[in-house]
């Protein structure tokens, strides 16, 4: 057990995770996460963007993706994680889109469902470099 521990906290030393703030302008923040992601990919770095902005997502419009499934449906258990990503159109970036928005996303992203969520992606963000993280707006205003 000690040693399946101090294995995983090596591999999860490895990884880069950036966040935005939600007191950025939700424009710019998108603008910024979706930059800083396929900065990333470009350097070689496999990378993962989640948008969890589940208010106002735009990740699948910058990237001309649906937004049918995504980070809600997979935490509601709507669609699984392999269903909801999609390849973008720069090589080593996948996208998760927020998905369609649930009526509660505030109580959604904190969640144990998202604690679980993070648990299980887990092995899929070892084996990635750096994973960008679209952090969802902190205020309750719609």
């Amino acid at each position: 057990m000690k040693e399946n521990t101090a294995n995983r906290s090596a591999e999860l030393s490895k990884l880069n995770i950036v966040l935005t703030f939600p007191r950025i302008i939700s424009d710019i923040k998108s603008t910024v996460a979706s930059n800083l992601a396929m900065s990333f990919a470009r350097e070689g770095k496999r990378t993962l963007l989640v948008d969890c902005d589940l208010r106002r997502p735009t990740q699948h419009k910058l990237f001309g993706v649906t937004n049918n499934s995504g980070l809600s449906s997979v935490l509601l258990g709507d669609t699984s994680f392999s269903e909801s990503v999609h390849r973008t159109h720069v090589p080593g970036l996948d996208l998760l889109p927020s998905g369609p928005r649930p009526p509660n996303p505030a109580e959604l992203l904190g969640s144990d469902r998202m604690v679980n969520f993070l648990d299980s992606i887990t092995e899929a963000l070892v084996r990635g470099d750096r994973v960008e993280f679209r952090e969802f707006g902190a205020s309750s205003e719609e």
